[in-house]
């Protein structure tokens, strides 16, 4: 899932009749002892009255087969629904179960895992294969993997250093080695001087999963933490200084709760802001209509976890 899949959506939203209504669910693929077919029958259910109380007709979707995005290594599969368009995006992160009918599509949670995701990769060396691994805070997926070849490893260490430098980001916060003791110690020997600013470590008795899970996890949620920082003084707007700011382009930054939800509307002439205690059955997320207005003229968007946020607060801009 990239920045395109968001486009992509954002303009589905833009351009869609006013009076359709479209749907977006994510759907956990490891929730302990609930089935993501049961969760996304329950969803459907809780939509397609949505959709009739509404009056929009009964809403048809096919359930999607788990079998194959569990192989992807999806951890939460996305859902989005419009009468033009119906995408299934597989998000390598955990996210709460969330449904919602509304006049656009709910985006936080995608921008949440497409640009604040670390990572870190791991080659492991069993027998005659070597297999790199992308290892993020909740989750650990297979790459590639090829057969080593010659008696020195030249040739496997060489093509180790191109996999790795195609699978690196500016989220990667490390990379490691183990297994075949020689071989490791080739590929770090190289790898550290072609970056000599990434921390790489070599060690067969070293538990690499659960380390770089929890560097990627840290790294996370310092990030977090920083962003979170720099915008400390700004942490007392209303909503219709931001949405005012955001009209008259002055905003470079927003940062929003993942979890909360602020049930309204934006009035998108005066910026306006009208909040509904509570949800009905087809509302929008205030918050989420922010981050969409805030993308379309490029200001900078994260979403953050609510736990992150001082004294209750849903936004900081």
């Amino acid at each position: 899932m990239d920045l395109k899949t968001i486009r992509k959506l954002q303009s589905e939203s833009s351009n869609h009749p006013s009076e359709e209504l479209l749907l977006t669910m994510y759907i956990p693929m490891t929730e302990t002892g609930i089935s993501p077919s049961k969760t996304f029958r329950q969803m459907l259910t809780e939509a397609q009255k949505s959709f009739r109380s509404a009056r929009k007709g009964e809403l048809q979707l096919s359930e999607p087969n788990w079998d194959h995005w569990k192989c992807s290594g999806a951890m939460t599969l996305g859902l989005f629904r419009s009468e033009n368009l119906t995408l299934l995006v597989p998000l390598r992160v955990r996210m709460p179960a969330r449904s919602v009918v509304a006049k656009s599509f709910h985006l936080k949670p995608l921008i949440m895992a497409q640009k604040s995701m670390t990572n870190a990769l791991l080659w492991r060396m069993t027998g005659k294969t070597a297999t790199l691994y992308l290892i993020e805070p909740h989750s650990e997926l297979r790459l590639t993997a090829f057969r080593l070849t010659g008696k020195n490893h030249d040739d496997s260490v060489r093509r180790m250093k191109e996999e790795t430098l195609r699978e690196l980001s500016p989220n990667t916060v490390g990379v490691a080695a183990e297994g075949e003791s020689s071989l490791s110690f080739s590929f770090r020997e190289i790898w550290g001087t072609q970056s000599p600013g990434q921390v790489l470590g070599v060690n067969d008795d070293f538990d690499w999963p659960e380390y770089l899970k929890e560097e990627t996890r840290r790294k996370f949620e310092n990030t977090i933490r920083d962003t979170l920082e720099e915008g400390k003084d700004y942490r007392n707007l209303r909503f219709l200084d931001v949405t005012r700011k955001l009209m008259n382009q002055e905003l470079s930054r927003l940062c929003v709760s993942l979890e909360d939800m602020v049930y309204g509307n934006i009035n998108p002439d005066t910026g306006a802001v009208e909040i509904h205690r509570h949800g009905g059955e087809v509302e929008d997320d205030v918050l989420d209509d922010l981050v969409e207005i805030a993308l379309a003229q490029g200001v900078e968007v994260e979403v953050v976890p609510k736990r992150f946020f001082p004294n209750g607060a849903s936004f900081l801009s």
